[in-house]
């Protein structure tokens, strides 16, 4: 896998770029982004196969002795010799467990993909801290419906759902230091938030033509 495209593709990705040292992960990650309203389907084998290579790098680096060679077994594993907080193990078994679950309609699979990355996002920012010590706020953007590729009624139907992640986005970045208040600090919070989103919609387009590259 060319390193400098990944590295791009990391500058690119709204919510995993801060895992630029593990290129599988970013690839994922960013890949079920990009497809989580226009293919969900893919996007949710994307998150599963994140699941399942964040959890062959845990294996590598403990103890842990899967008794076979599937994503189940290292979770296992991983829960067994103690890794695995209750909450992480918790957020592995849902990725691990979507591609049993049927969903019979587009807006369903949509939402149950949005609904993965976002536990995608957890596990990944859960790995990162617990490799660097790094404990900076590290907020979910969610991605914006592209307009001419998925239906209105769709991303109407999304809107609360977008609407409450960019309110836990907010809360991450309100910052109270230097602040006049508690009402200003929150408005600013709620600009960065609605600029991350932005951001990371003018993104798109790079970073699909890197995933497509990668491929």
């Amino acid at each position: 896998m060319d390193q400098r495209q990944v590295r791009r593709l990391a500058e690119q990705s709204a919510n995993f770029g801060f895992l630029k040292d593990h290129p599988l992960l970013v690839w994922y990650g960013a890949g079920a982004e990009l497809l989580v309203y226009v293919d969900a389907q893919a996007a949710m084998f994307k998150i599963r196969a994140f699941g399942d290579e964040l959890a062959k790098d845990l294996v590598r680096r403990t103890d842990a002795r899967p008794q076979g060679d599937k994503f189940f077994h290292r979770v296992q594993a991983l829960q067994a010799n103690g890794t695995l907080v209750p909450e992480i193990y918790r957020a592995f078994d849902r990725l691990r467990d979507q591609g049993n679950r049927a969903v019979h309609d587009h807006l369903g699979e949509v939402r149950a993909a949005l609904e993965l990355l976002r536990t995608c996002f957890e596990l990944g920012v859960w790995f990162h801290r617990a490799l660097t010590g790094d404990r900076s706020p590290i907020g979910f953007v969610p991605p914006t419906p592209p307009p001419q590729q998925v239906p209105q009624s769709v991303a109407d139907a999304l809107a609360a759902e977008l609407e409450r992640y960019k309110n836990e986005l907010a809360q991450t970045k309100l910052l109270l230091d230097g602040k006049l208040s508690l009402v200003q600090a929150k408005a600013d919070a709620q600009a960065a938030a609605e600029q991350a989103v932005r951001a990371a919609s003018a993104r798109q387009g790079e970073a699909a033509a890197l995933v497509a590259s990668l491929e």
